[in-house]
């Protein structure tokens, strides 16, 4: 155990809980399919624990640690390894797409990711699959089952919506609490998404449909008759096409969307002849 384990004063904010297993960290790195040619990006690679792991089969590491202290300490644990780079800033707001033009190749991004921050963070390399091969990432135990929950499941949600959309997923192993420092109050897991090269070409408008899936799982109670309205008034156009707006939007999957999304589309490019008077 470095120093820093034992004297640094942990953030509850920043929600730091360092893994502290070799054989973890080990299992994780080989698991994530990184190779020799790999430029691999971190995120908050906290004392460098997983890092150490990773520098072992990358070609190089881009650390991303938005905890000064701790940028200040892996400078200095790190200053004669030229393969690392640790960059002092909030992942959520980092530029993916920016690095893996500069790395002139897509990038394996792997973390053990704070837990009150992991929708933003799985959006966040979601917005930027383009620029990304994997992410392997620890995260908590109940996150990674909604993840991969399938439609028509209590766990099913905005999320797993996402997941399937952006990428293939698998579920890796399992990790005890015992693992970390400090120990969470939950049971963790490792989880491998391998995003898509393109999405579905049926696909016409991404900003939509992800507001499509936000407001109605906004109101999941509800049947899509009454939580597509708050993407448009459209709900007879809807049940003409033949939509079945009894059902929640839990048991749609990621087809379902797509296709509610267009005919929203369709609607409003109707609205919109109608009021120009095109016909």
């Amino acid at each position: 155990m470095t120093k820093v384990n034992k004297e640094f004063h942990h953030k509850k904010s920043l929600g730091q809980n360092f893994m502290m297993d070799k054989n973890v960290a080990r299992k994780i790195v080989e698991n994530s399919g990184i190779g020799e040619e790999d430029e691999v990006l971190e995120i908050g690679p906290g004392t460098g624990f997983l890092s150490r792991e990773i520098l072992k089969v990358a070609k190089k590491v881009t650390a991303v640690e938005i905890d000064e202290r701790l940028v200040e300490y892996l400078k200095e644990e790190f200053a004669d390894e030229e393969r690392f780079e640790i960059i002092h800033h909030d992942f959520l707001t980092f530029d993916i797409t920016e690095l893996a033009k500069r790395s002139k190749k897509k990038l394996k991004v792997i973390g053990n990711i704070p837990y009150h921050i992991t929708s933003q963070i799985l959006i966040h390399v979601f917005d930027h699959f383009k620029s990304v091969e994997t992410l392997t990432a620890t995260l908590q135990k109940e996150v990674a089952d909604r993840l991969l929950s399938p439609p028509g499941s209590k766990r099913y949600g905005i999320l797993s919506v996402y997941t399937a959309l952006f990428s293939e997923s698998e579920k890796l192993f399992n990790i005890s609490r015992g693992v970390f420092n400090p120990k969470p109050k939950v049971e963790s897991s490792a989880i491998k998404l391998t995003l898509r090269e393109k999405l579905p070409d049926d696909i016409t408008d991404l900003i939509l449909l992800k507001q499509v899936i936000r407001t109605t799982f906004g109101k999941r109670r509800k049947m899509l008759r009454n939580s597509i309205k708050g993407v448009a008034d459209c709900v007879s156009y809807l049940e003409e096409l033949g939509f079945d707006l009894t059902r929640r939007p839990e048991t749609l999957d990621v087809k379902g969307f797509i296709e509610l999304t267009n005919a929203v589309i369709e609607w409003k490019e109707k609205e919109i002849n109608v009021e120009s008077g095109t016909i």
